[in-house]
Parts: structure tokens; sequence; C-alpha cells
């Protein structure tokens, strides 16, 4: 079970403070803020994904009722809530390189289910396009992860070679 269901995004990440004018997404956003993430619907899911608030504590929750219906449905249609998760920006998915790699299988293992829905066409149109830009994140995240390895090893060699030069100049100096 995930630890933090029991806490509400305020608790984990307080809200900064804005001048927007209250509009009734607004206002609906901040009553989603204190509500216990146990209890988020997929309705509620997708809005805060849609707005971008709390995506750490609520993406792997939207991967959940993934998992479970791809196409789970709030109050907007069929496949809503994939579709605000598949606009969630890739600066989020280059941090959380496990639930993308869980998001891509979800997606390639559910293409026909998808296809032959009843959801808008709009909603497979989506996962099409996304499917790319989301493999090439992975890729990239994989590159730079493989970089880092490479660059960490180049110095432990370097390291280990100024050590050895150290310790010869240490020898040469009380030889003399």
């Amino acid at each position: 079970m995930i630890a933090f269901l029991d806490k509400s995004i305020n608790e984990l990440e307080p809200e900064v403070q804005s001048n927007l004018t209250e509009s009734s997404l607004i206002a609906t956003c901040r009553k989603l803020r204190d509500k216990k993430l146990q209890n988020y619907s997929v309705e509620d899911l997708r809005i805060m994904i849609g707005q971008h608030i709390g995506l750490t504590w609520l993406i792997p929750l939207a991967l959940e009722k993934l998992k479970v219906n791809i196409l789970a449905e709030g109050d907007f249609c069929e496949g809503d809530l994939l579709m605000s998760v598949l606009k969630t920006s890739s600066s989020y998915w280059f941090n959380h390189s496990l639930e993308l790699a869980a998001f891509i299988t979800s997606l390639e293992e559910n293409l026909i289910s998808i296809a032959t829905s009843d959801a808008p066409k709009t909603v497979l149109e989506n996962v099409y396009q996304s499917l790319p830009e989301l493999k090439s994140i992975s890729v990239i995240e994989v590159n730079i992860m493989l970089i880092h390895t490479y660059l960490l090893s180049d110095l432990s060699q370097i390291f280990s070679h100024t050590h050895t030069v150290i310790i010869a100049n240490i020898h040469a100096v009380a030889r003399n």
C-alpha cells in the first residue's frame, strides 16, 4: 500500500499562494488539495493532474487506476484520466523513470483495447502521438545513466592514478 494515502496534497507539499482570480476550477483544486489521497476519485485525479498539481503523489495513484482500467473515466469521457497523464510534462518523467517504464508498458499492452473501445478517437490519437515521445524520454534517461556511470568509472581511474602518483612522490621525497 502506498504510504502517503492518508495525507492530503497540502500536507505533502504546502500550497504556494497566488493572486489568481478564484475561478471554479481554482476553487475545486484548492478543495482537492485538502482531500485525503485515499479518497480521490478518477475525476479528482484527472483534474489535479491536468493542472499539474501534486504530480509526485498523484501520478502513481493514476497509474494504479489505469492498470485496472486503461480507459478509466472521470466526468468528461472514457479515457479522460489517461489523457491527463499523457499530457504530463517530460520533466516529471525524467525524474520518475520506473513510473515511466510501467506507463509505457501499460500503454503498449493496451493498444488494441484502446483502439477497439468506444472512447473518443482523440484518446487513441494522443496515445499514438505520445508513445514515441515517452519512449524517447526513457532512452534519454538510460543514456544519461550510462554517461554518468562511465564518468564515474573514469573519475575512479583518474583518482586511482593520481593516488599512485602521489604515493610515488611521497616515497621519492622520503628517500631524499
